[in-house]
């Protein structure tokens, strides 16, 4: 996946006409073999070549006969010859040599002639009967592998192609790049082991999944997350092939991104008892699902769910249920915990004193690509903004310039963005975006990414705030030892109910989730000014 997160937010526009164009040399293809067997395409001579170990190809096309708007535009950028046949390189995008491949499983047909020419008399098959024929060869799931020489298949197979042809094109030609720095050896620039889980074959992957629910629009709801593999014969292989803890990294990336495209079905919530590795990225999802129709605290629908699956009482597991519950967005923050009583305060400070918020200070720490488990999430941007207090004076009018005894000229707020690599691949990758995209790649993260929070503001450190956010799991920082807890007080001051912990943000902090949606152009040039590429 490129590295600008832009795309999490936006897939491309690709038409079905495009689709169909590519898909028709394999529509006739098929055709021939279970009706007519050799008419137009000459059996015999694909046969021998596959055997034989050789690519078949039916046509070429070019970048230049799509329609979708996306793809015109793309091929005035980076244009692409387009090849359709069987090939044993399978399907993929080659950026160095403006090439698309699409492909019949070479597998599939390779195992199929070699069965017909065997032992039998392949003339008895022709016209062919996929499944009579296969009862003939090893495969244990005839069935499942049917689904190499469906439509479903091709389609999925063609989304996912156009759409690295389209992330390439519109976002720096990345892929060639870094293909071209890694001579080929891209997983590890990823940080991964395995490319198809990297977040480049995600940004493909997703289109595909978008198109399926296009396909099943009716039905959707009813799917789980295996329903969805299962119609993508190449993400189910790509699943199987995957390590334990491969698995659980591409399905929580896979679903995020789904989320972030609204492509969640209802049932996709359902936690498998036969499959208990994907069990924290799908009550990931649950919780998503739960949160505005659930009435209680995030640490209750914790608890709720460990009782439904008593079966998974692992500790690392509880570990890793508690890391994802407690997730949040700034809109989260500021829908869920800005009560009346802060901002009527807020209000206040913003008619008599003016707002006082300026960004002062930032870093970015890349995560330890060799990392595993939940240290991968330790790539973060910190923002640190400059809170101006508003007091009164002694003739009662509000003023900014903290001269009163005992208080300060200024508070600080920090807000750190987290996994920020899975948004784009490290620090040096944003900076060779154009401004632009650095624009865009910081309004992504603002909507969408998980963020901590903390202030040195009075009311954050003594009125609640503070210790609702270390209970919740939004703070930045754990609780210190040297200040002490007040359970229930601020709670029934503001809320009017003892409950604890409460979601809960000080003016202050209000003030400052509420401006940073609007500054996405300041921070992309300070990150600029500070690591060099101003």
């Amino acid at each position: 996946m490129i590295k600008i997160r832009k795309f999490i937010e936006k897939t491309f526009n690709i038409e079905q006409r495009d689709v169909e164009l590519l898909m028709e040399p394999f529509k006739i293809f098929i055709n021939d073999l279970t009706n007519k067997g050799k008419e137009y395409f000459n059996y015999y001579h694909i046969s021998d070549a596959i055997i034989e170990g050789n690519d078949w190809q039916f046509i070429k096309l070019s970048s230049g006969d799509l329609i979708s708007e996306d793809c015109k535009k793309a091929h005035l950028i980076n244009p692409v010859k387009i090849y359709i046949g069987i090939f044993k390189e399978g399907n993929y995008y080659m950026p160095s040599a403006g090439l698309i491949s699409i492909s019949i499983s070479y597998s599939f047909l390779s195992l199929l002639f070699q069965t017909m020419n065997a032992d039998y008399n392949e003339e008895l098959f022709l016209p062919i009967d996929f499944k009579k024929l296969l009862m003939y060869t090893t495969l244990s799931n005839v069935d499942k592998a049917l689904t190499e020489i469906t439509p479903l298949k091709w389609e999925n197979s063609i989304h996912h192609e156009l759409a690295h042809w389209l992330d390439d094109t519109f976002h720096s030609l990345h892929i060639g790049k870094t293909l071209q720095k890694t001579k080929g050896k891209i997983a590890p620039y990823y940080g991964v082991k395995n490319i198809n889980v990297s977040h480049m074959e995600i940004e493909a992957q997703i289109h595909s999944i978008k198109f399926l629910k296009q396909k099943f629009a009716n039905v959707w709801d009813t799917f789980t997350i295996f329903d969805v593999l299962n119609k993508d014969t190449s993400m189910r292989f790509i699943y199987q092939g995957l390590s334990h803890e491969e698995r659980k990294i591409w399905i929580d990336h896979l679903l995020k991104r789904m989320a972030r495209e609204k492509l969640i079905g209802r049932n996709m919530t359902y936690i498998p008892n036969d499959d208990r590795i994907l069990i924290e990225a799908l009550i990931e999802d649950q919780v998503n699902y739960i949160k505005p129709i659930y009435n209680g605290t995030i640490i209750e629908i914790t608890k709720q769910l460990l009782e439904k699956n008593k079966d998974f009482e692992i500790k690392e597991f509880k570990e890793d249920l508690l890391n994802i519950l407690h997730e949040y967005t700034i809109s989260d923050l500021r829908s869920n915990a800005s009560n009346p009583h802060e901002k009527k305060f807020l209000k206040t400070r913003q008619k008599k004193g003016e707002q006082g918020s300026f960004l002062v200070n930032l870093s970015w720490n890349d995560r330890n690509k060799r990392a595993v488990g939940k240290e991968r999430y330790t790539s973060t941007l910190t923002l640190t903004f400059k809170i101006q207090p508003t007091y009164k004076d002694s003739q009662g009018n509000y003023t900014k310039k903290g001269n009163q005894t005992g208080t300060k000229k200024n508070y600080q707020i920090k807000l750190q963005f987290q996994a920020i690599n899975d948004w784009v691949e490290s620090r040096q990758a944003f900076l060779e975006f154009t401004k632009g995209e650095q624009v865009e790649f910081i309004r992504g993260i603002i909507k969408g990414a998980d963020v901590k929070i903390w202030s040195d503001d009075p009311s954050w450190l003594y009125q609640g705030h503070y210790e609702n956010a270390v209970e919740l799991d939004y703070s930045l920082y754990d609780w210190p030892g040297n200040i002490p807890r007040a359970k229930g007080r601020w709670a029934l001051i503001k809320t009017g109910s003892t409950t604890t912990p409460y979601f809960s943000l000080s003016k202050h902090m209000i003030e400052v989730l509420t401006v940073i949606p609007f500054i996405p152009d300041e921070i992309a040039s300070m990150i600029r000014k500070e690591y060099g590429s101003d």
